[in-house]
């Protein structure tokens, strides 16, 4: 994968300057797994009902737009922050069907991908972008 090929379309382009190395890493990492669609959309509803009214760092509409099948973008950095920050708040039926023992190890894992990811910083998308991204993943 050079670039964007594996990750899905509302995922804004990895940027130009990364190496093969440094993908190798991020995906070694899990810093490019994406939650899978079914859970997709607890995550993001949960981010939108429970975060965002308390932390509006993000565009709204970028967000909602990753559901309705929009052509939308953000970054990977953003996604996994706002998974982060969803997970209290998704039911655990959800969280064990996404492969999850439980509520804590779901948040270990998206906590250490945003963390990786903005470690990397890989996105085309400005470093204002991200910093507000990041506001999310402070424990």
């Amino acid at each position: 994968m050079k670039n964007h090929e594996d990750l899905p379309n509302f995922i804004s382009p990895l940027s130009p300057i990364i190496t093969q190395e440094d993908i190798d890493y991020l995906r070694l990492k899990g810093a490019l797994e994406i939650p899978s669609g079914t859970f997709l959309t607890p995550v993001i509803s949960a981010y939108i009902q429970y975060v965002y009214p308390y932390m509006p760092a993000t565009d709204l509409s970028k967000i909602r737009g990753t559901l309705a099948g929009e052509d939308a973008s953000i970054s990977i950095l953003l996604l996994q922050a706002i998974a982060f920050a969803a997970v209290p708040f998704i039911d655990m039926d959800e969280i064990r069907g996404a492969g999850f023992d439980s509520r804590r190890a779901c948040r270990k894992a998206f906590y250490n991908k945003a963390k990786v990811s903005a470690a990397a910083n890989f996105t085309t998308q400005s470093i204002s972008d991200e910093r507000h991204s990041c506001s999310t993943i402070s424990m």
